[in-house]
């Protein structure tokens, strides 16, 4: 659909770009290029800066420090889908001190069931489908926890109150804060 759009813009010679976004390295290649682009090499640098500030390696006090906590990080719950090994967001949990519970799987996301996510047992769980919810709610702390309690009481996230909503992820400006708030 979007290259459809793309497409029907070049038509009308508007410039169009297309810039990847699984990782860091493509989103640092396209922050370079979009400045250069629009002559803000300045502005660019300034992001760049603050973006390897944010990605300096950190460790998290709340788990033993023999290892870093597993994340499943979910971005769809009905099927459920996860960030695999080679999403932009196993590298933000990486610089937050954190890993993917599915870092071993070389794909940016994958569909999982339930069972191999009891398998796995994850530390913690990020779910951006509750984000809306827990946003618009007076009881935004506990939605995601309660949401994932009723399906999920095995897991040691939910037993442990490890559970938490979290916003979309996407390669762009907002990145240093993300890996702020996932830290």
């Amino acid at each position: 659909q979007q290259h459809e759009l793309f497409e029907a813009l070049r038509r009308r010679v508007i410039q169009v770009e297309l810039f990847g976004g699984e990782s860091i390295a493509e989103l640092r290649s396209a922050v370079r290029e979009l400045g250069a682009q629009v002559a803000a090499d300045a502005r660019a640098a300034e992001f760049l800066a603050r973006l390897d500030h944010a990605l300096k390696p950190r460790h998290t006090a709340s788990l033993a420090a023999t290892r870093a906590p597993r994340v499943l990080f979910v971005v769809n719950r009905d099927p459920l889908w996860v960030a695999g090994g080679d999403s932009l967001v196993t590298e933000l949990l990486r610089a937050a001190g954190a890993e993917s519970a599915y870092q071993d799987v070389a794909r940016p996301w994958l569909q999982v069931d339930l069972e191999d996510v009891v398998a796995r047992d994850p530390d913690v769980i990020v779910d951006t489908t509750l984000w809306s919810i827990a946003t618009n709610s007076s009881g935004a702390p506990d939605a995601a926890q309660s949401t994932w309690a009723r399906f999920a009481t095995h897991l040691r996230a939910v037993r442990e109150r490890r559970v938490y909503a979290f916003r979309p992820v996407r390669a762009g400006i907002h990145v240093p804060e993300w890996v702020a708030d996932l830290a």
